[in-house]
């Protein structure tokens, strides 16, 4: 399906440590709407890019591709600055930009070619058991069948999916001079609840209470770190029908 009437390069980064299992799904999902993937792969420790190079290589149903290293303490600003920097340098028409758990949903009944800006909402997705299953070559979608509404975050709910090329984030779910569209015409299907997912956040809880100490600009994404104890956070994770997650 041709989400736009011109050319359209995919942007993402993506978590060598807590993201890979989901990356043949990512890609597999997103060859038949770009022209082009782009992805950043992050780790807080160096890596050799060499291997994911050969696996995108492998996986992009012989689309083109590049990809970034990106090695570094995980913040969202530099993560947009990161995502923008690929925006400005695109070659093509378009920008659709998702995280490597996000699966926007562009379907029959939805036509968006006359429409230069896209916005989607994310819906959470829960594997049946409700808990944080290891992700397998099985469609993702028959994994996590149940629907939640466990990340209740607001307007953070809301993203830009797709904007002409040259534009630019200003946080991971708005874009520079906008206001967040509420009447998103899109579904971002969200398997947010996977294996990972508790190092990951008590890695960004880190993460991001280091940066405060150090003054440095924050998201409101940070903030919901930063506000949220601990316990808190995690027993927000963990809280599923009183099964342990992992």
């Amino acid at each position: 399906m041709k989400v736009a009437s011109g050319r359209v390069e995919l942007t993402s980064c993506v978590s060598v440590d807590y993201d890979m299992k989901f990356l043949p799904h990512f890609i597999k999902h997103y060859s038949p709407l770009v022209d082009k993937f782009s992805l950043i792969f992050h780790s807080s420790k160096d890596f050799n890019l060499d291997p994911f190079f050969k696996l995108v290589s492998t996986l992009s149903y012989f689309k083109t591709f590049n990809t970034t290293k990106w090695v570094g303490r995980f913040n969202a600003i530099d993560k947009v600055d990161l995502l923008n920097e690929l925006s400005v340098k695109s070659k093509h028409d378009y920008i659709l930009t998702a995280d490597v758990d996000e699966f926007q949903i562009w379907d029959k009944k939805a036509h968006f070619e006359k429409q230069s800006i896209v916005w989607g909402k994310l819906r959470d997705r829960e594997s049946r058991e409700t808990t944080l299953p290891e992700i397998t070559s099985e469609d993702i979608f028959k994994q996590f069948p149940l629907i939640t509404n466990r990340t209740q975050w607001g307007n953070q709910a809301h993203k830009p999916c797709l904007f002409p090329s040259g534009m630019m984030l200003s946080t991971p779910h708005n874009l520079v001079g906008m206001e967040i569209n509420m009447n998103p015409c899109l579904t971002i299907e969200h398997f947010r609840w996977a294996k990972g997912r508790l190092a990951k956040s008590e890695e960004r809880l880190v993460n991001y209470r280091s940066l405060n100490k150090e003054g440095k600009k924050w998201t409101h994404e940070q903030n919901i770190y930063n506000n949220l104890p601990t316990k808190d956070l995690l027993e927000r994770i963990t809280e599923i029908k009183g099964k342990d997650l992992i």
